[in-house]
């Protein structure tokens, strides 16, 4: 299948998802528990992910930050960032740069806003399904004679979109991991920096409830199922 085709599919596939979601969610919200439930949650978590860059494994670390309505929807903005830049030989234009060597360096991070649909939710266990739609920035640096990195002598915007789904265990009542997988896609003037970055990728999440850290530090709220 021809990456074009790969995007569409992509795309086309997280519109679904949000129309979906967003369809289901007043003949869900009628249920009696549902509306003794606080209908807005304050959401953080730490996000770590393995993923592709230049056909090397890469490890990105991110943050998100949102809100939860009705346990069935979140939004909020997340930022992803290589934990290391990727190192490389190639060759660079001497003449203007007259200092560089051949060692290049690679970075990639991106700032997304997200919708994250939640299929299903019960104390201990829940499944969603993640799309991102963001921007973000490639940079390009080289080491000079001298050993020294140089700021970045190439730079390009990209668009990126990226769906997957994920699994989540709550841990103790204020902790929760999770785990999750999926495809992240960029949109780019230049075909060869596309290339290098388009790949599925695959999650660890760390999540702190900090609506029951609240409740249970600030307001000593017991609770007796945990």
């Amino acid at each position: 299948m021809e990456l074009n085709n790969r995007k569409f599919i992509l795309v086309v596939l997280a519109l679904l998802t949000c129309l979906y979601g967003f369809s289901q969610s007043d003949s869900l919200s009628s249920d009696a528990s549902m509306n003794q439930k606080k209908h807005i949650k304050f959401h953080f978590s730490f996000d770590a992910r393995r993923s592709f860059v230049m056909n090397q494994k890469s490890k990105f670390n991110g943050i998100t930050i949102g809100i939860e309505v009705k346990e069935k929807h979140r939004f909020g903005l997340s930022f992803h960032g290589m934990k290391s830049k990727i190192q490389f030989i190639g060759d660079i234009y001497k003449d203007l740069f007259p200092k560089a060597t051949d060692t290049l360096l690679f970075d990639f991070s991106y700032l997304s806003f997200y919708y994250d649909k939640i299929w299903l939710k019960n104390k201990r266990w829940e499944l969603s399904s993640p799309l991102h739609n963001g921007a973000g920035g490639v940079n390009l640096r080289y080491k000079d004679t001298l050993g020294n990195v140089s700021v970045p002598f190439l730079k390009q915007g990209v668009y990126v979109v990226s769906l997957g789904a994920k699994a989540q265990y709550k841990v103790f009542r204020w902790f929760a991991f999770g785990l999750g997988g999926g495809y992240r896609a960029t949109f780019a003037a230049k075909k060869n920096v596309r290339n290098v970055i388009d790949a599925p990728y695959y999650q660890f999440q760390f999540k702190l409830l900090l609506g029951e850290l609240y409740k249970m530090v600030l307001k000593r709220e017991a609770n007796s199922e945990w």
